[in-house]
């Protein structure tokens, strides 16, 4: 059942998973009002986990160590950070979505094992990047209106780039690899199980508008350039697309 009348931390520790499900149907936003949600592995054998079980579930100030695990399914994780502190470092799975909103960054590390398929939306605020590739089985990475993605000088790889007007990419120097080969694109369609889901972002009802991809260059620094991208601005010292 939802928990609306929980406003605390929610801690899993020791290797503990937390499904969420119902066996009378789907329940969503079942700890909508918990300040934060902290997956802690400490010393046990396995990490702890969250199953979204194709749910949609609110997140807040979300943190997580290597070795935790979200499982999305096809269901949408909405971040909400008010916290800069709180990263997540573990693995993400799945073929949903994940919406980020609140003006605090949030950081993705990502423990080398991160198989998540879906598209992650900017819908405020910032999402960095602590480590090479975080976020590079995403099918999409789409930014609202004064959203921003940071790499924080890591190389990334997407396999979309849409942006609104204001929205901001910082490669820092490092390299945005926009698009996948054909291996690639082969088993994000194995894991979505339809070829016609990968013709648009799984989020694309989550934001108003999207502008097309179109690269040229725009200003040019020592050592960066800045590009513009439609009404995206990217900065990056180098930019592929592929």
């Amino acid at each position: 059942t939802q928990q609306r009348n929980f406003a605390g931390e929610l801690i899993v520790n020791d290797g503990v998973d937390v499904s969420f499900s119902s066996l009378s149907g789907v329940i969503n936003d079942t700890f909508l009002n918990a300040r934060a949600i902290t997956l802690d592995s400490a010393g046990a054998a396995v990490g702890s986990t969250l199953r979204f079980n194709n749910t949609d579930q609110t997140v807040r100030n979300l943190s997580g160590d290597a070795r935790s695990r979200i499982e999305l399914g096809r269901g949408t994780m909405t971040l909400v950070a008010t916290d800069s502190s709180r990263r997540f470092l573990g693995n993400l799975t799945g073929v949903g979505s994940v919406i980020k909103r609140g003006s605090a960054n949030f950081e993705f590390r990502g423990s080398g094992g991160t198989d998540f398929y879906g598209a992650t939306a900017v819908q405020q605020g910032a999402i960095s990047t602590g480590s090479v590739d975080a976020l590079r089985k995403t099918s999409g990475l789409i930014l609202a209106a004064g959203a921003t993605f940071s790499s924080a000088g890591r190389s990334q790889r997407v396999g979309a780039l849409f942006g609104e007007a204001g929205s901001v990419v910082d490669m820092g120097a490092a390299t945005l690899s926009v698009g996948f080969d054909a291996a690639r694109v082969a088993e994000l369609r194995q894991q979505f199980n339809a070829t016609a889901l990968l013709t648009q972002p799984h989020a694309h009802n989550n934001l108003s508008t999207t502008d097309a991809v179109k690269l040229q260059p725009h200003n040019t620094q020592a050592g960066h350039h800045k590009l513009q991208m439609n009404s995206t601005s990217i900065k990056s010292s180098h930019m592929e697309n592929t």
